[in-house]
């Protein structure tokens, strides 16, 4: 008899090819952020008012039933005080002007206040989204961005730096989520499922619309990869070109 799917299994399967787009999409744009310590910052503004709406309507929620134990265990996994540091640390101490919220941004901010007013176990989906992820990943983007930006000691890594071991927090926040369908309807938890997609939707729009050029994209790669390796790229680019170009002359 196969084994029924924990909650967590069922919504990282949810948005499985969307979680792809996602992080391909954010590698992308990770690899132009490393080399520009403003760019990086930018990027980082975009995602602080989304955690920081998330937690604010996480706490205004708390009575509800399916939220009670995520908000109980939300001040040791939160977020946004830790990104604002970070990004005083790249941006200045103005740096809430600089780090304004997009227009997709506000646009998941508006899904998340109604989803908090109408629907409100449904934050559950963009909790496990966004706390989960960043336990998940998170670690590795610290390494990846003390490797690649000239950092001051202990400065820069804030939103990645927790209290206790991550694995453990990590651990327990993922118990607390399987224990959710408990106290959820069927059709609720059905509801948190797609919702999940829709909390990805979100993130690539947003992640989309952080837009980079192209010689900027292509000095990151410079940077970032290994020069042999960048300069095989570009030979291999000119090889090909030069033999779609031979061939087509050769049909006339």
């Amino acid at each position: 008899m196969t084994k029924p799917l924990l909650f967590t299994e069922q919504l990282r399967a949810s948005s499985s090819s969307l979680h792809a787009v996602s992080d391909a999409l954010v590698v992308a744009k990770l690899m132009v952020a490393f080399t520009d310590r403003r760019v990086y910052g930018l990027a980082l503004g975009s995602f602080y008012h989304v955690y920081l709406a998330i937690e604010q309507l996480l706490y205004r929620c708390r009575e509800t039933d399916a939220l009670t134990p995520i908000v109980q265990i939300l001040p040791r996994i939160e977020r946004h005080e830790q990104f604002a540091v970070d990004l005083e640390y790249f941006l200045g101490p103005s740096w809430k002007a600089n780090a304004t919220p997009s227009q997709p941004v506000r646009q998941y901010i508006q899904r998340l206040s109604l989803v908090a007013e109408q629907n409100p176990h449904l934050l559950i989906a963009h909790t496990f989204a966004m706390h989960a992820a960043l336990m998940a990943g998170g670690q590795l983007l610290k390494r990846m961005l003390t490797k690649h930006v000239k950092l001051e000691p202990g400065k820069g890594t804030s939103t990645f730096d927790y209290k206790e071991p991550v694995q453990q927090l990590r651990t327990e926040y993922k118990q607390i989520i399987n224990r959710l369908p408990e106290v959820l309807s069927t059709e609720q938890a059905e509801e948190v499922l797609q919702e999940h997609c829709r909390a990805f939707e979100y993130n690539i729009a947003i992640v989309k619309d952080f837009r980079v050029s192209y010689g900027r994209f292509a000095f990151a790669l410079q940077k970032l990869i290994p020069s042999w390796v960048y300069l095989a790229g570009i030979l291999a680019i000119i090889a090909v070109w030069t033999l779609y170009y031979l061939s087509g002359r050769s049909r006339f």
